[in-house]
């Protein structure tokens, strides 16, 4: 479909870690809203929410945890169809072109070319444009980020 958006799918994997070392379901959702809501407000903000997000699929990215991501770590994410399309991606955002994406770099690219807004208004069931406990059960609920070419 010549002229119209692209969108590359970066599948992360869901926060299982909610039942693990014995901590109610319950109590880890209330850790994982407090984490996220920086400011400690009681409702977590698009820019809370955003920041978020870029880290965690970031750091599900960084396979090594050196802060960057590697030509390799990005060509082994799951879901990518397109490997020419997906090589271009990388090298557009790798802006300085030394090879990795930093995470400024990634959330920078991601700000402007991604579907957080959208997956935020739809978290936000209330339209109070901000997220509620009851809103955040899990990190969240959608399982893909899209990012445009």
């Amino acid at each position: 479909m010549k002229g119209r958006i692209q969108y590359m799918w970066i599948v992360f994997i869901a926060a299982l870690l909610l039942l693990s070392a014995g901590v109610s379901k319950s109590d880890a959702v209330h850790e994982l809203f407090k984490s996220i809501d920086e400011n400690a407000d009681g409702k977590i903000n698009k820019k809370e929410f955003s920041k978020d997000m870029k880290e965690y699929v970031f750091e599900e990215i960084d396979n090594n945890n050196n802060n960057a991501v590697s030509n390799e770590e990005w060509l082994s994410i799951d879901g990518v169809l397109e490997t020419e399309k997906h090589q271009e991606l990388f090298q557009r955002i790798d802006r300085d072109k030394d090879k990795r994406i930093t995470f400024f770099e990634f959330s920078d690219y991601a700000e402007k070319h991604s579907n957080l807004e959208k997956a935020f208004i739809g978290l936000d069931k209330d339209g109070s444009n901000s997220l509620s406990p009851d809103e955040i059960t899990v990190r969240p609920l959608f399982k893909m980020l899209t990012i445009r070419f």
